[in-house]
């Protein structure tokens, strides 16, 4: 199923894949240019069912309807680690979905900081 995303009437964000899981929040597409410019879907997910107080972030990126052509993690979302994940995961900071304090604990690695 295709969904558009509107605000007062205007199309601003459409899903190009089916995505079922329902902890996940749509952050728009993009193309990923370490994978030959393909479009993908970006989301971000909180699952709660980890524990009442403990939820799993994670960011990802979808390429087909196809249920496992996607890459998923937090901790790769810099802009030298995976390029796509980066991106979902400065749209779900900019749009509150996600601290800075957050993402910068799961990259840390990463990005070489200790």
């Amino acid at each position: 199923m295709k969904t558009t995303i509107t605000k007062k009437g205007k199309q601003i964000m459409k899903k190009n894949f089916t995505h079922t899981c329902s902890a996940c929040q749509f952050l728009g597409s993009t193309k990923d240019p370490q994978n030959n410019n393909y479009t993908c879907d970006l989301y971000i997910c909180r699952p709660t069912h980890f524990g009442e107080n403990m939820t799993h972030i994670t960011v990802l990126a979808r390429y087909s309807d196809v249920e496992s052509d996607y890459q998923s993690g937090l901790n790769s979302a810099f802009k030298d680690g995976c390029f796509v994940l980066w991106v979902a995961s400065q749209r779900a900071i900019r749009l509150g979905y996600l601290t800075l304090t957050e993402w910068e604990k799961a990259t840390r690695f990463g990005r070489g900081v200790s």
